[in-house]
């Protein structure tokens, strides 16, 4: 993994996600805080139909992040940039300024 990858990942992939994620969770609580309101309206079934969906959106981004790495499909979890990291890390270090801390981080994260 170069450089430039790792960094696409992390700031790119994984933080879409999170925003993604805290969005959708954000419009789920909204929804719910005016319920009250919202059930009165004409549009309860359609508000329900969005909250749920908000909800559904949420889990999705969590088990996106937390994925684990599979050979035959890729993907931009957490557990798969810290195994690409690990595996990586002397390679990185040429494009990365403080890699005795990212080698040593990842050496402890290892032995956890």
């Amino acid at each position: 993994m170069s450089a430039i990858k790792a960094k696409d990942v992390i700031l790119d992939q994984i933080r879409n996600e999170v925003i993604h994620g805290h969005n959708a969770i954000a419009v789920y609580i909204a929804l719910s805080e005016h319920a009250q309101t919202l059930n009165k309206s004409h549009f309860r079934q359609t508000i329900g139909t969005m909250q749920q969906h908000a909800f559904d959106a949420f889990i999705l981004s969590l088990c996106k992040l937390y994925e684990k790495s599979n050979k035959r499909y890729p993907n931009y979890s957490i557990p798969s940039t810290l195994e690409l990291l690990q595996n990586d890390s002397s390679a990185l270090a040429k494009g990365i300024q403080n890699h005795s801390i990212l080698h040593c981080c990842l050496i402890v994260s290892d032995e956890r």
